[in-house]
């Protein structure tokens, strides 16, 4: 999954000098690329309903007029929360540039009767006019006969 946020000009107001994006209209776009269950790419096709509508819900367009705040831990889960909900920031490493980090999210479905908590990975790159994330919703699921699978949405 990428979330993409772009800047265009919007009307004037004070830019925070500190703060690596500017001040502008900003289009924020996340994009689902697909699932895979235990390192298997799986077609849309194949995909059952539910998952069809997680992937139909992560994908999402919004413009605004602002300046994106991704420097510390309580603006990252802001950012993140706008796409899953009840995450919190384990882990959030800056580079320069480069941003990466861990975060734990609330329950999205429910695998052999037991909620299903997703792990976000996330990395990218902040600048002062494009901000792009690639990110990995993880979750380890328990089928009613025992076997376990690893699905990721990206």
């Amino acid at each position: 999954m990428c979330a993409a946020l772009l800047l265009a000009g919007c009307k004037p107001a004070l830019d925070d000098p500190d703060n690596v994006p500017r001040l502008g209209r900003w289009r924020d776009e996340t994009v689902p690329i697909g699932i895979s269950i235990d390192d298997r790419g799986v077609p849309d096709s194949e995909l059952p309903g539910d998952f069809r509508d997680l992937l139909a819900k992560l994908d999402r367009v919004e413009e605004h007029c602002g300046e994106p705040y991704l420097r510390k831990q309580d603006e990252m889960e802001r950012f993140l929360n706008q796409r899953f909900e009840g995450c919190r920031v384990e882990r959030l490493d800056r580079d320069g540039p480069a941003v990466s980090g861990l975060a734990s999210c609330a329950p999205i479905m429910r695998s052999a009767g037991k909620a299903v908590t997703p792990a976000v990975r996330f990395e990218g790159m902040i600048g002062p006019d494009r901000l792009q994330l690639d990110m990995r919703m993880i979750q380890r699921l328990s089928l009613p006969t025992g076997s376990n699978h690893m699905l990721v949405v990206s």
